[in-house]
């Protein structure tokens, strides 16, 4: 017949044992008493059949292997009151020493990994330290996990545990293993699951992929169980009654699910699982997971009814990159070149573009640092996206999020969690969100006002200005603002909005800041006009009324660096943003700006047009 699930039912725990397809009595004692950690003889088996009770023995014209249902309903119970025995491996399993390959991972990461790290260890140390008493409150650990977003040093910190922090404490001993999707590890663990959900076999698929770690072979380790496993590994690492085995978990979330169930929650369950069978061994067995977000931690520890404490990992300071030795080439081409500081500070302090893409980039193209050529800005670029790992999103999924995010209407809709996971959405100290800088900038790189978008030729402008340093290294704000504002009046779609929602910040004349606007826009790729002055006030008005931004040659002449159109909502009346762009320190001067402004303002107001100083 067709395969069916056993819902069985054992000192109050429900597990499931999906696809049996051979539904012989045999078989069915022995799935149900591998999921229960039993011996099969040691069982009793009662079937539900309409609201009653009834013992399974097989073969019986009533019980349900003869009936025609897809799930059927299982209670077990043991024979006897004793304990049962964990079961034992074979000694020709067992290798002869513990063969723990060596981590490919050098040591300058790790010392590059820990910049502002203190924190956080220090977190781990006194958890570590405070076990026997978080253990003894009720007899369950608390699951404590490490989060963040891709590449900020998730394993660097968990390598550190294992290896340095564990062992430095006395008493205790470490051992890191990853899911890491390159990793055989996940593969064995999914192979060993036989497609079954239960916490046991969760569990014991973890063994499975623990005894591999250690050295095991594959064929060997399928049929593990957790608990004599952990046996196994305490007696092999030495591990006294007084000592303590740590185990770093590294990328859970790659143990995606295979199992038919859209609710069901892979590496959530599967940290749940192997805490609630490790608690019988009173706090000696010790397990740090890690995972790109947070929720799945909080949603494992509440499966088994534990606490969880969370590290999530803060990003570091974007300028973090001056402190690393290791960059101190990069530090000396930052002083000569504006791309390559621009580069730096693309990277936002992220850990793995630091640490990896840059020197993975510097091996691409050895003349970089000396002659940093739009090519090979391109170029490294897209290595560092690469070692980074930050290309987990397709085109068309990167255009939305993009013209999302710089639509004031349209921002809050992008799910933030998910953009931070995949690498799109970089995280900043006073968790500040910012679109990833080195992806933006490629997603923009090439653009001709022929071939691209509006949006993405002006993007790609603002990055431009943003690389132009002025007279004694004075930055040049104008170009890189100009551009940036045809950013925000395409994202804006035709929409209307207040002008305060616009010019934020407290930048805006407040008597124009509640009046309601829209954009328009010229049918052009490029929204900026350039003139030589604004003393042809006929042809700037002209080009005002059209939609363009009127930008001024003699920028800093009058005071005012570019006009910039809005039609306000009703009566159809221009209003114009005069701009000037500078650096001050509080609240603009107004009675100084609005003195510059004058002479535009007088020319445009002599044809019924507003003027308002931004």
């Amino acid at each position: 017949g067709s395969p069916v699930t056993l819902e069985v039912y054992y000192e109050g725990k429900t597990c499931r044992i999906f696809n049996v397809t051979d539904k012989t009595a045999a078989n069915i004692f022995e799935r149900v008493a591998k999921q229960v950690g039993l011996a099969a003889d040691q069982l009793e088996i009662q079937y539900e059949d309409k609201g009653n009770w009834i013992q399974y023995d097989g073969g019986s014209s009533q019980d349900p292997a003869l009936q025609d249902i897809k799930t059927w309903t299982l209670k077990a119970n043991r024979k006897d009151s004793g304990e049962p025995q964990p079961k034992k491996m074979r000694d020709s399993q067992a290798p002869s020493s513990v063969q723990i390959p060596e981590l490919k991972i050098c040591s300058i990461y790790r010392v590059k990994a820990f910049v502002d790290r203190k924190t956080m260890l220090d977190k781990v140390q006194e958890y570590l330290q405070q076990i026997p008493s978080k253990y003894k409150e009720d007899g369950k650990l608390p699951m404590l996990g490490c989060s963040g977003m891709k590449g900020i040093g998730k394993t660097a910190m968990l390598v550190h545990i294992a290896e340095i922090l564990a062992p430095s404490m006395g008493n205790m001993k470490g051992l890191y293993m990853t899911f890491n999707g390159a990793s055989e590890l996940t593969n064995v663990f999914h192979r060993a699951l036989k497609h079954e959900a239960t916490p046991k076999a969760l569990a014991d698929a973890f063994a499975a992929a623990l005894l591999v770690r250690c050295g095991y072979k594959k064929d060997d380790a399928y049929d593990a169980e957790l608990k004599p496993t952990i046996l196994w590994l305490q007696q092999k690492l030495c591990c006294t009654n007084e000592d303590t085995l740590v185990i770093c978990v590294d990328e859970i979330g790659d143990l995606q699910c295979q199992v038919q169930e859209p609710t069901f929650n892979m590496p959530s369950a599967t940290m749940s699982s192997v805490m609630t069978e490790v608690d019988v061994f009173k706090g000696k067995v010790v397990f740090i997971f890690s995972h790109i977000k947070d929720s799945v931690l909080l949603t494992g520890a509440s499966g088994s009814g534990r606490q969880v404490l969370s590290l999530q990992l803060p990003p570091l300071s974007p300028s973090v990159w001056k402190e690393l030795s290791l960059l101190h080439k990069w530090q000396n081409a930052a002083s000569d070149h504006a791309e390559i500081h621009q580069l730096l500070l693309a990277c936002c302090g992220h850990p793995r573009c630091l640490v990896d893409g840059l020197p993975a980039a510097l091996r691409q193209r050895p003349s970089l640092l000396e002659h940093p050529t739009e090519a090979s800005l391109v170029e490294a670029r897209h290595v560092i996206i690469q070692t980074s790992k930050f290309n987990d999103i397709s085109t068309s999924d990167m255009d939305e999020v993009i013209f999302k995010w710089f639509s004031l209407k349209q921002s809050q809709t992008l799910n933030v969690s998910e953009l931070i996971a995949n690498g799109l959405l970089l995280r900043l100290p006073g968790d500040v969100d910012v679109l990833n800088p080195l992806m933006l900038q490629s997603w923009s790189a090439g653009a001709t006002r022929q071939s691209q978008t509006p949006m993405r030729w002006h993007l790609s402008q603002v990055y431009d200005a943003d690389a132009v340093l002025g007279p004694n290294t004075e930055k040049k704000m104008e170009g890189l603002m100009f551009h940036y504002e045809a950013l925000l009046r395409i994202g804006l779609n035709g929409e209307e909005l207040p002008l305060r929602e616009f010019y934020v910040g407290g930048d805006i004349d407040s008597k124009f800041g509640p009046r309601q606007v829209r954009a328009p826009l010229p049918s052009q790729t490029d929204l900026i006009v350039e003139m030589p002055n604004f003393k042809d006030m006929d042809t700037v008005l002209e080009r005002l009324r059209a939609g363009w931004i009127v930008v001024s040659q003699e920028q800093n002449e009058p005071g005012v660096e570019f006009l910039t159109p809005w039609q306000e909502h009703g009566s159809g009346k221009l209003l114009v943003a005069a701009v000037q762009c500078k650096f001050v320190k509080g609240k603009a001067a107004w009675a100084d700006v609005s003195r510059k402004l004058q002479v535009v303002k007088d020319s445009l107001t002599s044809e019924a047009v507003q003027v308002f100083p931004v």
